[in-house]
């Protein structure tokens, strides 16, 4: 009975999402003048968003529209990839995996952010 019970965890962590991976596109997001970039302290914007391990694409592009702002006034961009407390307790629940996307950068039409 003790092996199938660590046999049966062993193939709980196997299914719960150990190797994972995000596909984010900035196709459908018109920014000539923006240049991808370091996180700096004169980003203007920093918006998160939580991502599903479903191996769908993330435009950037949606993530800018829920958040009311237009992609052609960006002038730099950064991305940062990462899992919070909360995206691992998800990932220990098997095909139901989930991390966080950090987008930053500056607009010529946003404030600095205090």
């Amino acid at each position: 009975m003790t092996g199938f019970k660590s046999t049966l965890i062993i193939l709980i962590f196997i299914c719960s999402g150990c190797a994972q991976h995000i596909k984010v596109s900035p196709r459908r997001c018109l920014a000539p003048k923006a240049a991808w970039s370091i996180r700096t302290d004169e980003d203007k914007f920093r918006y998160r968003h939580h991502i599903r391990s479903n191996n769908e694409y993330t435009y950037i592009r949606k993530i800018f529209d829920n958040k009311g702002m237009d992609c052609a006034y960006l002038d730099h961009i950064n991305l940062t990839h990462k899992y919070t407390w909360k995206d691992i307790l998800w990932n220990l629940v098997p095909f139901a995996g989930r991390s966080t996307l950090i987008v930053s950068g500056s607009s010529s039409t946003l404030a600095p952010i205090k």
